[in-house]
């Protein structure tokens, strides 16, 4: 997986997961970028460098400026022979592979 996105909303206890709860899960995961769409504050963050269950780098960026992702690490995906889209079947390993 890549990056999970997700956006704010106005009930507080699903806010207060998306804001507090999910970052230090997606990190002890291992999910390589969390990006939040914060429809309150009008921005977008993005949390990345997961590292012992919290991510060590976040990086708030106001609605209409440029958002500067982190560099892509190597997919943990092994390579395949793909001539279009592939994606694992149901029951495997789960990784995704958009590269054409």
């Amino acid at each position: 997986m890549v990056m999970v996105v997700e956006v704010t909303t106005s009930c507080r206890s699903t806010d207060h997961r998306i804001r507090a709860e999910k970052p230090a899960a997606y990190a002890q995961a291992g999910i390589p970028v969390y990006l939040v769409i914060d429809r309150e504050r009008r921005e977008v963050t993005a949390h990345s460098d997961p590292l012992d269950g919290r991510y060590r780098a976040s990086l708030p960026t106001p609605y209409g400026d440029p958002l500067a992702l982190p560099p892509r690490s190597p997919s943990p995906c092994p390579p395949r022979p793909c001539a279009a889209t592939c994606a694992e079947q149901p029951g495997s390993s789960g990784c995704i592979d958009s590269r054409p």
